[in-house]
């Protein structure tokens, strides 16, 4: 067995509190994933642009661990196409 500390990257900017406010969760920053789905609504979606179409073939796993289930993986159902009220 062997310890390691992550590296921090340099973007990363230190919290300024211990968990999200109320405002932070009913109106999330693009930048910041607070919770799966990005929203309250289930959005997923972010106008980030470092990712798109050109270059996402060149994406590789960087690290990863596995749970000991070992098989196919099942996400979250999509959210409807429709629009919203």
């Amino acid at each position: 067995m062997f310890a390691w500390s992550p590296i921090p990257s340099e973007k990363v900017e230190r919290a300024t509190t211990t968990r999200p406010d109320d405002n932070e969760i009913l109106h999330p920053s693009e930048a910041d994933w607070l919770m799966y789905n990005h929203t309250l609504d289930a959005t997923r979606y972010s106008k980030l642009d470092e990712i798109n179409p050109s270059n996402a073939a060149h994406l590789s796993a960087t690290c990863f661990f596995q749970l000991g289930e070992v098989g196919a993986f099942e996400a979250a159902p999509q959210r409807p196409a429709w629009p919203r009220a």
